[in-house]
């Protein structure tokens, strides 16, 4: 087969009108060409961030449900995690993914587990992150109000101006985390071993 022979590279589908259909069809092809080395790491990782943030627009409109919304959010962080995981490792050549003002609330992500993540401005307001593991992940002006991270792991975080108020934090494990100018009200800390001070 010569290159002229070869088949033409598969395109995303059209962003509107915008569905459920879409979104997985799109994840397809970009994963297609990341495996077959057609598409960059970054390139990959942005298809599938801005669809989280199509998720999130499409939630606040109404169009897509919460249970939707959790379901298509926890099939694209599962593809983020696969797309930094290989290809050289996920600590080696990757570009910093940041997750901006992503609406993640009332969301369920039990035993979640992401590493060297930037969210900024993102709200996690009554999600369920209990067992869930981050390392080296970095929140900035985040909300965590009334959110479960019972018994979750983090690993040299840091959290910046974030709200945990009336968050439960029991048993939860702080390694090595820094938190500022966070606000820590209300919230349950039985157990909660290595928390910082404020």
């Amino acid at each position: 087969m010569t290159a002229n022979d070869a088949p033409p590279v598969e395109r995303l589908p059209a962003p509107e009108p915008w569905s459920p259909t879409v979104l997985f069809e799109t994840v397809r092809i970009a994963m297609s060409h990341y495996s077959t080395r057609q598409a960059t790491r970054a390139w990959t990782a942005q298809v599938l961030v801005e669809q989280m943030h199509r998720v999130s627009r499409e939630r606040g409109h109404g169009t897509v449900n919460t249970g939707e919304a959790n379901r298509l959010t926890l099939t694209l962080l599962q593809h983020l995690e696969l797309v930094y995981r290989f290809r050289g490792g996920i600590f080696s050549s990757r570009p910093p993914l940041v997750l901006r003002e992503l609406d993640l609330s009332e969301q369920v992500f039990t035993n979640l587990n992401l590493r060297s993540v930037t969210f900024h401005s993102c709200k996690l307001d009554g999600s369920d992150l209990s067992h869930a593991r981050f390392a080296e992940c970095t929140f900035t002006a985040c909300s965590f109000e009334g959110t479960d991270l019972e018994r979750a792991r983090l690993y040299r975080c840091a959290f910046r101006g974030c709200s945990f108020r009336q968050a439960s934090l029991v048993e939860a494990a702080f390694n090595q985390c820094r938190l500022l100018g966070c606000n820590l009200d209300e919230a349950a800390t039985d157990g909660t071993r290595g928390l910082p001070q404020i």
